[in-house]
């Protein structure tokens, strides 16, 4: 790209931002009561200033990675303008006096427009946030170290009036390039073995867990199980350092919950058992799929809220280099937050994960309720490919298909303390539709589930939760067709100098972006 181009699209975000903060220094002095609201939109500006510094300081001249810093920079001075223009709008100068007073007729109207400021950058910065986690790794380089620049923008914005309590972007950032840079992750993730009184979590993966006669706050469990035939020194190398990752991130930034350490539990049945710290707040657990199961259908704009979450937290499990290789409702955590009234997403259900450029058996299994979120080219007891992202970012679209249409597509059955999978009434209506197109498979009936889902993404999403959020399930769904213009198709993660950062900030632009942006 045109480096003047770049340089004049930094420099307008630059010029919008200095105006901000001239106006803040006059609109704070109006009213004491609102001159707080407006701490917020300084805190966001310097923080996303200081980000677009950071990568300016790390990215060499040449890098493909510019043109996206430049789109960003464009985007954000564009929204920083319409904030500047619809508080000046409620505001007025007094003139000959460096005063500020707020117009009477429209004061009720000032707090709304200043949350409404604050909420679009914010919003901003929330779809900026992945991919600049994503590209500071692209420019790790032991010739322009990343850290220092990170620590000066940490202590910059912690501060700071507007920070808040937690960890800051810039320390998250410091931590996740800090281990990653040692292969083998952190030495001290395993924990002692302990007794946990132990609490299901209907349909999940995952289980509640508290220390005995303790009234602390509970802890999520979460299993990989440890089959005989694999390389159990490998497993336990990508268990360190997917439990370092895990230690390092915050719930509400990633989407995935802070990992206490892993417990090695021997036995008859060996496992890693994951230990999670549960959120902030008082809330209730339970899995997407008991949601499902529910008789009540939540608003779209929860629904929607679900898909976000859920997409951004595969984002990020992508950008710490590991594919899930499990995603599907009973992998997904739901936790009713009460104190802002909202349901928060999380991630579990590691047990099928591995590195993006570790080695894989290419096991499987023929179980149903798994198959159905797996591409034909993963399912059954030997799959034909080896896994990919493009493989999570497939069952990420069949899971938004569910969210969007709010059916199950597997039910459940109680066998004596246990629940057991079974197939829901989309069986049926998947066999009515093999015969009625004159498809039909007796060895693999599931081969030709992936068409049935993008038939119902394009003919019957639409009228739940529109076009927009029904072509991205579609992209999803066929971001392996071999015949689709798809610049996710056959790709060979293990063959790239970085694996998953060409494909990450793909992702981000085709999917999560455009994910972010619907609105109900």
């Amino acid at each position: 790209m045109d480096p003047f181009t770049i340089i004049s699209g930094i420099e307008a975000c630059w010029k919008a931002g200095d105006y901000l903060m001239r106006a803040y220094e006059a609109w704070k002095q109006a009213d004491d009561k609102i001159s707080e609201s407006f701490v917020a939109i300084e805190y966001v500006w310097i923080k996303t200033k200081l980000q677009i510094e950071v990568m300016q300081k790390v990215l060499t001249p040449d890098s493909e990675y510019w043109k996206y810093v430049e789109n960003s920079a464009s985007i954000l001075s564009g929204k920083l303008w319409d904030a500047i223009s619809a508080i000046d709008d409620v505001i007025k100068r007094e003139p000959g006096v460096g005063r500020v007073t707020i117009k009477k007729i429209k004061y009720v109207l000032l707090k709304e427009t200043i949350d409404k400021a604050v909420r679009d950058l914010e919003d901003w910065q929330r779809r900026f946030d992945p991919s600049w986690f994503l590209i500071l790794r692209a420019a790790e380089d032991p010739d322009r170290p990343v850290g220092p620049n990170l620590d000066d923008a940490a202590i910059t914005v912690k501060n700071h009036a507007g920070a808040p309590k937690e960890q800051n972007t810039f320390e998250l950032a410091k931590g996740l390039l800090d281990v990653t840079s040692r292969p083998d992750g952190d030495t001290g993730v395993f924990l002692p073995n302990t007794n946990f009184d132990i609490s299901r979590i209907r349909y999940s993966t995952a289980v509640l867990a508290r220390r005995p006669a303790s009234y602390s706050k509970a802890l999520i469990l979460d299993s990989i199980h440890c089959d005989e035939q694999a390389d159990r020194d490998q497993l336990t190398k990508d268990v360190r350092l997917l439990a370092s990752k895990l230690r390092r991130v915050d719930p509400l930034t990633f989407g995935l919950l802070n990992c206490r350490g892993v417990m090695k539990v021997d036995g008859e049945k060996p496992s890693f058992d994951f230990v999670f710290n549960t959120p902030k707040g008082k809330g209730k657990f339970r899995s997407l799929r008991e949601a499902l199961l529910d008789q009540s259908i939540p608003s779209l704009s929860q629904r929607l809220s679900y898909a976000k979450e859920l997409t951004k937290s595969i984002s990020y499990m992508h950008t710490f280099d590991f594919v899930h290789k499990n995603i599907r409702p009973e992998t997904i955590l739901l936790f009713n937050n009460e104190d802002n009234k909202r349901d928060l997403t999380f991630l579990v259900g590691f047990e099928g994960f591995r590195a993006v450029d570790g080695a894989t058996a290419q096991r499987g299994d023929a179980e149903l309720h798994r198959d159905l979120y797996r591409h034909p080219q993963r399912q059954g007891e030997a799959p034909g490919k080896r896994y990919s992202m493009e493989h999570d970012i497939y069952s990420l679209g069949v899971c938004l298909l569910e969210i969007g249409l709010w059916q199950s597509f597997v039910a459940y059955k109680a066998v004596g303390d246990a629940d057991e999978p079974q197939p829901g009434p989309m069986r049926d209506q998947y066999y009515d539709w093999l015969k009625r197109t004159n498809r039909g498979n007796p060895y693999n009936p599931s081969s030709y589930l992936h068409e049935y889902f993008e038939e119902q993404a394009r003919d019957t999403l639409p009228q739940h939760l529109g076009d927009l959020y029904a072509n991205i399930v579609i992209k999803c769904l066929t971001c392996l067709n071999e015949n689709d213009d798809d610049e996710y198709a056959d790709v060979d993660e293990a063959n790239r100098e970085k694996p998953m950062i060409a494909a990450g900030v793909m992702f981000i632009q085709d999917i999560l972006l455009r994910v972010d942006e619907l609105t109900i």
